[in-house]
């Protein structure tokens, strides 16, 4: 606590105690003080110390708390009543927050901020709309207004159907389809919410979309080597080896992942580095530019040699710190257990609760691999709009383009623009939400220092999307879809295309089709063949113009052609150019996030917080995940919805989880096995933990557990999986989808 507000409050330097990340007023002589230092910005406002932190009567007790742990309970205070001489408590959760930056000083104190009983929501994509269907769900007595500058809502998920002679083809200008796995528990809640079960496609993990992923090197496409549930062991077996030892882009994998371990560790002084550069390091150039620069094509449409290795990989990158080497890490967790963030451990405990899917949904969400929607991704957010619209609490505020957004005393002031009616508005609200770029939110968040116009978090690349319908069928390789490393001549890729999704792959085209559950997406008589081809990405970074629609269908046409050997010419096609479409997490992210975080916390003191696909990852169903839980803190003041990104990370150890309590009584009142019992030959790995939550768990029992929530345990080893797939785990097929795929 400052001088200054120490004379404010009256108090003697001899009634306030610092001690050791506590921050403690003993003395408060019967006055009803409001405990935040706005002159230095050393403290905390008491909003902070309600909603999730301290429910109910035990958090009403006053107390002190470890404000340095990430799990901090904080206590309430009555201001209804005098203090006398209890002791207070102030938490203030971060040493960072405590002081603020050099030359960021707050300039205005406010008083209490108010509830957030009137909330702005900007933006109408996919986070947008389910941030406001969680605010709307969670209090029907809090207004909620979407603000979008289009006229169109849905933002990214973007659904076209084309009328051909027979019936109708759905094109995806964007994302396609969604994983189960992860955040997609989360999903499956909204997806029974908004009544789309029986709409709902899945694709089954036996199915060929499901088992074969294709690169192209360097000049035929190439199966990525996974066991394929049709064969048996042997022919399994020697079509690794074949690969291993007959493909380039695989040769050497295996001497490079075996002598990783004798790689030194990086130089403790490196704070952050490249993809690209970590596993150069590790295993060698070779390996990540034939293939781990495709997988990053398919995820960012990015530079692999620019995206941040502790951002992307936070747990790859604390193996290596801690271990002195990926697969040392990899054979310690698999001794030991796993580590993950302890606020997953949160988010599997909600995901854990019971919830009212029909058995056959719950039956085929545990046996896909993907799914998508009847009408496509697009009946997602539509179905969104729909729900809100029936409710009176919420509005709607389309072609209206935020031009500024203003911390005042009492309230956050936006300023808005008609690109239709040339006119400009102002709208008060307690709380703002921007689920917008964070380039575009400090732009318009004038109440910010001006420096960060000149700091972007992080830079958009733009992607055009080229769909192809032909007649003839199965023009591509049963698969998902193919991607395009770095590594290729020029004159197999002049395009700069990043990859190619083979669409026929994910929906029926006839009744019965056993390798789908659910409706079917076309309706044309003949199955055909469907593809979209994935151009530019940050092979166009730095481009004033882009190809017109007609040079992206020639564009597209020749990539075909050259990797398919498709000469036909299509029946329909669709031409989308997303502009500034994928977050790039470029080396330093981490770093500008905090500054973006205490920037904005400074400023607009928890009345702006931000959500989206820079937030919690650019998949659909991490934008899901990132507006349940900026709605879900929202009763927490002076949050910004970073916390997750700028807090330090607790890692606890799977194991620990596990082994917790050495048995469990069902409901039903008989006794499992001792935990040390059922684990003993398969602990630390997925199996293992998949046997554990079939056991213990009453919700994850055989007859009624979701998957999903497992793979939300696991996303630690997910996370390796995705990223050493090309490394160790690409045998195994776990090589992470292409572009448009959550």
């Amino acid at each position: 606590m400052c001088d200054l507000a120490r004379q404010q409050a009256n108090l003697n330097a001899s009634d306030v105690e610092a001690v050791s990340g506590f921050v403690i007023w003993p003395k408060m002589r019967g006055r009803n003080i409001f405990p935040m230092c706005c002159f230095c910005n050393t403290g905390s406002s008491m909003a902070s110390m309600s909603g999730d932190y301290g429910e109910g009567e035990e958090g009403r007790q006053s107390g002190v708390v470890d404000t340095t742990s990430e799990s901090t309970t904080v206590s309430y205070i009555n201001f209804s009543v005098p203090f006398g001489y209890s002791q207070v408590l102030i938490a203030r959760a971060a040493s960072r927050r405590s002081i603020a930056p050099s030359g960021f000083a707050a300039t205005r104190c406010y008083s209490l901020p108010a509830e957030p009983n009137d909330v702005a929501v900007l933006g109408g994509g996919i986070t947008g709309l389910a941030t406001a269907h969680y605010l709307a769900q969670s209090n029907p007595n809090r207004k909620v207004t979407i603000y979008e500058s289009s006229p169109r809502l849905g933002g990214w998920l973007h659904t076209e159907k084309v009328e051909i002679d027979d019936g109708h083809i759905l094109f995806e200008k964007g994302p396609r389809t969604l994983r189960p796995a992860g955040n997609g528990a989360l999903t499956a809640r909204l997806v029974n919410q908004l009544g789309l079960e029986d709409d709902t496609i899945f694709t089954l993990k036996t199915a060929p979309a499901a088992t074969n992923r294709y690169i192209y090197y360097p000049d035929h496409i190439v199966r990525v080597p996974a066991p394929d549930p049709q064969k048996g062991f042997v022919a399994n077996a020697s079509a690794l080896i074949y690969a291993l030892t007959s493909e380039p882009a695989f040769k050497g994998i295996v001497s490079r992942v075996l002598l990783e371990p004798s790689v030194s560790a990086r130089d403790p002084s490196v704070t952050d580095e490249s993809v690209g550069d970590f596993f150069v390091r590790r295993i060698g150039r070779r390996l990540v530019d034939q293939v781990m620069s495709a997988v990053v094509h398919g995820i960012y449409a990015g530079d692999i040699y620019q995206l941040s290795m502790k951002s992307l990989f936070p747990s790859i990158w604390r193996l290596e710190e801690e271990h002195g080497s990926v697969l040392a890490g990899l054979v310690h967790n698999m001794a030991e257990g796993a580590k993950i963030p302890a606020k997953e451990v949160d988010f599997i405990n909600a995901m854990k609760q019971p919830y009212p899917f029909s058995s056959d949904f719950r039956k085929n969400f545990r046996r896909s691999n993907v799914f998508t929607f009847r009408h496509g991704l697009q009946q997602l957010v539509d179905k969104l709009e729909e729900t809100l619209k029936q409710q009176s609490n919420v509005t709607f505020q389309l072609d209206q383009d935020i031009t500024d957004i203003k911390n005042t005393e009492h309230n956050v002031e936006l300023e808005a623009r008609s690109s239709t009616r040339q006119s400009l508005s102002k709208h008060k609200h307690t709380h703002v939400i921007s689920t917008l770029s964070p380039d575009t939110t400090s732009r318009v968040a004038t109440s910010m220092n001006r420096d960060f116009l000149n700091l972007p978090v992080c830079p958009t690349p733009t992607v055009m999307t080229v769909n192809l319908y032909y007649r003839t069928p199965n023009l591509n390789p049963p698969g998902f879809g193919y991607l395009i490393p770095l590594d290729i001549p020029i004159d197999q890729n002049p395009e700069r295309a990043l990859g190619v999704t083979f669409d026929t792959a994910y929906s029926a085209s006839t009744p019965g089709d056993k390798d789908f559950v659910g409706p079917m997406q076309d309706t044309v008589s003949n199955r055909g063949t469907k593809l979209t081809v994935m151009l530019g990405g940050h092979f166009w970074n730095g481009w004033s113009s882009y190809p017109t629609k007609e040079e992206g269908l020639q564009m597209a046409e020749s990539v075909v052609g050259r990797h398919l050997g498709i000469t036909e010419k299509p029946a329909a096609h669709s031409v989308n150019l997303n502009y500034n479409c994928i977050p790039q997490y470029t080396v330093g992210f981490e770093d500008r996030v905090k500054r973006f975080h205490d920037e904005l916390s400074m400023r607009y003191s928890g009345r702006l917080r931000v959500a989206g696909n820079w937030v919690r990852g650019v998949g659909v169903n991490d934008c899901i995940r990132s507006a349940w839980e900026v709605a879900r803190e929202l009763d927490t003041s002076d949050l910004t919805g970073l916390e997750w990104l700028v807090k330090p990370k607790n890692w606890v150890s799977v194991k620990s989880l596990l082994f917790q309590s050495e048995s469990h009584i069902h409901k039903d009142g008989q006794k499992t096995k001792p935990l040390t019992q059922r684990f003993r030959y398969i602990r630390g790995s997925n199996q293992g933990l998949l046997e554990f939550y079939r056991n213990t768990c009453d919700d994850f029992r055989e007859d009624s557990y979701d998957t999903s929530t497992i793979h939300s345990s696991l996303l630690s080893l997910r996370q390796i999986q995705a990223t050493i797939g090309s490394l160790t785990q690409i045998t195994l097929g776990h090589s992470h989808p292409i572009v448009g795929t959550a």
